[in-house]
């Protein structure tokens, strides 16, 4: 059975608002069902264009169920649609 390690033999533990990476380190940052459980997102979204040279991709789930709140009690930042 494969280890954790043998997908993904290099990674980093970060802080979503202070990246430690220098500018433009990578072409493209992924933010995979986690952007609405930062505390301020807005400053972790202007650190991934900071290390990012050509584009993020945001993925999010579409809930429209929420109403701002986890049932666990975290805030839940929604992005608009518009």
């Amino acid at each position: 059975m494969p280890k954790p390690s043998d997908f993904i033999p290099e990674y980093s533990v970060e802080n979503a608002e202070k990246l430690s990476f220098a500018n433009g380190s990578y072409d493209y940052l992924l933010c995979k069902e986690a952007f609405h459980h930062f505390p301020r997102p807005m400053i972790a979204l202007y650190e991934m264009l900071r290390v990012a040279r050509k584009g993020i991709v945001l993925i999010e789930p579409n809930d429209n169920g929420a109403d701002g709140f986890e049932e666990c009690g975290n805030y839940v930042y929604s992005l608009s649609r518009r």
